[in-house]
């Protein structure tokens, strides 16, 4: 497919999405209660520990953040930093306005 066809195939598919959501307005409802009650067992697992029920479980793991606003000025002065650097093309679709 070429990028007009790829782009043409995505519009009819979120057209279609956003019909079945007209349709079904309970759906959305549903995905907003869904998705609070899933922070919900997300900060019981953190104050808590690992949990499971219903056949769904929570696995807690550890990420390390940076202040990555202060490491280019940081990087200045120490330039050896410059090579843990990379860069990645991030490609987001989204309706045009």
């Amino acid at each position: 497919m070429d990028i007009k066809e790829l782009f043409n195939r995505y519009a009819v598919l979120q057209d279609t999405i956003e019909s079945i959501k007209a349709e079904l307005p309970q759906l959305a409802t549903a995905e907003k209660e869904a998705e609070a009650v899933k922070k919900q067992i997300q900060e019981f697992a953190k104050a808590n520990g690992e949990a499971s029920g219903s056949g769904y479980e929570v696995k807690l793991s550890t990420r390390e953040t940076w202040d990555t606003k202060k490491l280019p000025g940081f990087a200045v002065a120490h330039p050896e930093l410059n090579e843990l650097k990379s860069e990645t093309v991030v490609a987001t679709v989204k309706r045009m306005k």
